[in-house]
C-alpha cells in the first residue's frame, strides 16, 4: 500500500511540475517556473516548488489526513463540476451541432450528481476549497488587470 502511494505521489508531483512549467512558459504563472534543467531535461524549479508545498502540507496535515483527503476530493470534484458545466456551455446545451445526449443530458446528470456530493462534503473541505477557488479567481483578476490574456496559447 505504501509503495503504491509513493508511486502515485511521484507521478502527481511530476505532472504538477510540468503543468507549472507550461503555465510559466505561457505567462500564466511566473516565468521563473518556465525552466528546464540542462542535464535532466525536467522542469526542476516546478519539481522543487511542488516538493516544498507537498512537504509543508504533509507536515501540517500529518495528524489530519482525513481533512486533507476531503480537501483534495473537494477540489477534484469541483474541477469535474466545472468540466461538466463547460461542456454544456461550449455546445450550447446540445443545440449547436452537438449530440443531445453527450453534450446536454450526460453533463447535466453528471453535474447534478457531483453537485449533490459537493453539497454533502465535509464543511472544512468546503471552506478550504472555496478559499482556494477564491485565490484562483483573485489571481485571474490580477492577471487581467495586468493586461494578460487568460486564453490558452497554441505552442
Amino acid at each position: 500500500m505504501a509503495l503504491g502511494a509513493l508511486a502515485g505521489a511521484g507521478v502527481a508531483q511530476a505532472s504538477a511540475a510540468r503543468i507549472l512549467y507550461s503555465m510559466g512558459r505561457d505567462g500564466q504563472m511566473p516565468r521563473f517556473l518556465a525552466h528546464v534543467s540542462g542535464a535532466r531535461k525536467i522542469p526542476d524549479r516546478g519539481v522543487l516548488l511542488i516538493a516544498g508545498i507537498t512537504t509543508v502540507t504533509g507536515l501540517l496535515f500529518s495528524e489530519r489526513l482525513e481533512q486533507l483527503t476531503s480537501l483534495v476530493t473537494f477540489g477534484a470534484l469541483a474541477g469535474f463540476l466545472a468540466l461538466h458545466v463547460s461542456v454544456i456551455l461550449y455546445f450550447r446545451a446540445g443545440l449547436n451541432g452537438g449530440s443531445l445526449w453527450r453534450h446536454l443530458i450526460a453533463p447535466v446528470l453528471g453535474a447534478v450528481i457531483i453537485g449533490y456530493v459537493l453539497l454533502n462534503a465535509d464543511p472544512m473541505a468546503k471552506l478550504g476549497g472555496l478559499v482556494w477557488l477564491g485565490l484562483g479567481v483573485a489571481v485571474a483578476l490580477w492577471l487581467r488587470w495586468r493586461g494578460r490574456s487568460l486564453a490558452l496559447q497554441e505552442v
